[in-house]
């Protein structure tokens, strides 16, 4: 409703965030909600304050690597790192702590397991 009002997705709050990094910091895990945000005009590729970009900021809330496939679908690259120096697999694995999806991350950034898909299931 609001995109169909004129709304702007390139306006930064306070935090660094655009409505793109917005979602992805707080959880939003469903992808048809940033389809409609990068069709609105949303930049895949902006980076918050820390210079993490949507796919880093996803990495917390990406359990089944979804949101993985989705922005490197998108053009973003599973080897950036934010300011700090993390990067994808960090920040999973940091989050989720399970041994087995850092190794195929590690392969996926790699690039022995291209298909982005857990060898798990």
């Amino acid at each position: 409703m609001l995109l169909a009002k004129g709304a702007k997705l390139d306006i930064v709050d306070t935090h660094g965030n655009s409505a793109l990094t917005f979602a992805a910091t707080n959880g939003v895990t469903n992808t048809e909600i940033y389809d409609v945000l990068i069709e609105g005009g949303a930049d895949v590729k902006f980076t918050d304050h820390h210079g993490a970009n949507a796919l880093l900021l996803a990495a917390a809330s990406d359990k089944d690597f979804a949101l993985m496939n989705y922005f490197t679908g998108k053009g973003l690259d599973v080897k950036a790192k934010d300011n700090d120096g993390n990067d994808f697999v960090n920040i999973f694995v940091k989050n989720h702590g399970r041994k087995s999806d850092q190794d195929f991350l590690s392969d996926f950034m790699d690039g022995t397991n291209l298909t982005g898909k857990n060898p798990r299931k």
